[in-house]
């Protein structure tokens, strides 16, 4: 069900730690929907936007289905190079899905509800290499403050992707929630190497 609320991320001009490049992908994920309003809110990375885009075009996989390129807005970035200052909200409309192919909506987790541990379990899904979306499961290895390490080594294009968890609502029911952000492969990657203080 996660995967619903997945789209790959295509900007032009996009910035890439390893390259600048003519078009880069990245993932977001569906955070928000303002009825009144007519539209979702997107989470992803502000190096998936870049510095200066403000128009993005965003794809959602849908019950074996790929949607059109959707024009989407970056309606709010916070990015510094190097930082764990790196997430973007872009906003879509809507009216555009028809026939109720509706994205799945992923709220952010309330503050009071985070409380990551060691070896808990986590998941999420992206568009490695720029393909239709995949979800993963996985483990933390470590919390420190707000930057938090897990298991698996994902692929190029999968930043952007919301980190999932579950937690228990006033009923007592479990609900997925966005508590995290992909922001970069450690280890062996180019940003170890290249920015070792981050």
């Amino acid at each position: 069900q996660s995967l619903e609320a997945v789209c790959r991320v295509q900007v032009s001009n996009g910035s890439s730690l390893t390259r600048q490049s003519a078009t880069f992908f990245g993932t977001g994920t569906v955070v928000k929907e303002d009825i009144d309003k007519g539209l979702y809110y997107i989470l992803t990375n502000g190096h998936v936007v870049g510095l200066s885009n403000t128009d993005v075009t965003v794809e959602f996989f849908q019950q074996g289905y790929k949607t059109p390129r959707i024009p989407a807005k970056v309606a709010w970035r916070f990015y510094v190079p190097g930082t764990t200052a790196d997430m973007a909200i872009l906003v879509i409309k809507s009216s555009i899905f028809k026939g109720g192919m509706k994205p799945r909506v992923i709220p952010l987790i309330e503050k009071e509800d985070f409380a990551l541990e060691s070896n808990q379990r986590i998941y999420g899904a992206g568009c490695p290499s720029g393909r239709w979306a995949q979800a993963w499961i996985t483990r933390v290895k470590e919390v420190k403050t707000n930057v938090f390490s897990f298991l698996l080594a994902p692929e190029g294009g999968q930043s952007g992707t919301g980190v999932l968890t579950t937690v228990k609502d006033s009923q007592g029911e479990l609900q997925t929630r966005v508590c995290g952000i992909l922001s970069w492969r450690m280890g062996s990657s180019f940003f170890s190497t290249y920015y070792p203080n981050a």
